[in-house]
């Protein structure tokens, strides 16, 4: 029988998410664990520096149909864009949750 390596048998390991799973709050609805790869920061990211990542900056857009820019992952992605990024980290320090 074929069996992924992430399955639970008898005899092998739970995989991370179901181990900490059991300590979940009871009293949460979700208490099922999520294997995401990483893709909740990155969607926060994306959210929140939205527009650093599109700001106008040469030669990191070179069609219509690129989802990021060039630099993206490199150093001078910080470089070009880094007092945009600094602003942005400010604006979200000072923003107060409502009441």
């Amino acid at each position: 029988m074929l069996r992924l390596p992430y399955e639970t048998t008898a005899h092998s390991p739970r995989r991370y998410e179901q181990q900490t799973s059991q300590y979940a709050d009871p009293f949460l609805i979700a208490t099922a664990g999520l294997h995401c790869e990483g893709g909740v920061w990155a969607t926060l990211f994306g959210l929140l520096m939205w527009s650093v990542m599109f700001a106008d900056v040469a030669e990191v857009f070179r069609t219509p149909f690129q989802t990021a820019p060039l630099d993206l992952g490199t150093e001078a992605f910080f470089s070009a864009r880094r007092r945009l990024i600094e602003a942005r980290l400010q604006e979200i320090r000072c923003v107060r949750a409502p009441h």
